[in-house]
């Protein structure tokens, strides 16, 4: 069976990532693992804050990432065995691929722009046939995969036109209404960048945790157990930082039933989730229940 819908270049149609990232190493891959080195550059705009330009500039080195390394998991025989829509491939690949910051620097440019620079080791390996299996069949994340992708684009869109409304603002001297309208748009930005973090913040813990939960508990180092906890810690801090971000209260839910069977404290979550977003918790248990 062939993967329809892949070569869709998700990364070059979005807002906020264009050509400014590329590959600067990618070895030979073998029929199990693909290894990339990406870097990437942002330049940081009028409104923003350093930390969100740094987030910005490695959200788009993961993602040429993930795009290169979704065209090598698709032509995986094992993969191909499966009939894949372009965002189940992605958010496949998104599962297998392990990244490392390998470096990131800052510096203004010639003509005084902040200039954010960021190279990455990404990993993809296909030789675990159970954990493959096991990704495609959970349909919650491909869900999502969709779900923090149309965040991202929406969050990219809402802070390009928010900087104009900015710059517009700022043209005008003397009048308090200018001033206003350019504080509210700061403060909207702020808002939003909070947000952008909130998601990568649990794109890394997340992950992280359900591999862990996957592993018997008896076979589980200590190490395990702290970085659960640390992980856990995260998640709350991603509910602070956007109480309308419904994924962090799911994750942790699923961690206090499973892991330390708190039910009470479980059911809450699920209750602030619901509260949160009751669309978006429709959908995901609409993709627990669909058929594997």
């Amino acid at each position: 069976m062939k993967i329809t819908l892949f070569f869709i270049l998700i990364a070059m149609s979005v807002v906020g990532f264009g050509q400014d990232a590329k590959i600067v190493s990618a070895p030979t891959p073998t029929d199990t693992t693909k290894e990339l080195i990406v870097e990437a550059n942002y330049i940081m705009s009028d409104g923003e804050t350093p930390l969100f330009a740094e987030m910005q500039v490695l959200e788009k080195a993961k993602r040429y990432a993930l795009q290169e390394a979704g065209t090598y998991v698709s032509s995986r025989t094992i993969v191909q065995n499966f009939q894949l829509v372009s965002d189940e491939v992605m958010a496949l690949t998104g599962g297998l691929m392990e990244v490392k910051v390998l470096e990131e620097k800052r510096e203004y440019t010639p003509i005084y722009e902040l200039s954010f620079y960021i190279r990455i080791y990404a990993k993809v390996k296909v030789s675990d046939v159970k954990e493959i299996q096991d990704m495609i069949a959970n349909k919650k994340l491909v869900e999502e995969y969709k779900m923090l992708k149309t965040d991202y684009d929406s969050m990219l869109q809402e802070i390009a036109m928010l900087r104009m409304q900015l710059a517009q603002a700022l043209k005008i001297k003397g009048k308090p209404q200018a001033k206003l309208n350019a504080i509210k748009a700061q403060a909207q930005i702020r808002r939003t960048e909070q947000a952008f973090q909130a998601r990568q913040m649990y794109e890394d813990v997340s992950k992280g945790m359900r591999k862990i939960m996957k592993k018997p508990k008896d076979l589980r180092l200590e190490a395990d157990d702290v970085k659960m906890k640390e992980y856990a810690t995260v998640l709350q801090d991603c509910m602070e930082l956007d109480t309308g971000f419904a994924l962090p209260a799911l994750q942790l839910a699923d961690y206090e039933e499973k892991e330390t069977g708190n039910k009470e404290k479980a059911k809450k979550l699920k209750e602030r989730a619901e509260k949160a977003d009751p669309e978006r918790v429709r959908k995901f248990k609409s993709a627990e229940k669909s058929p594997k």
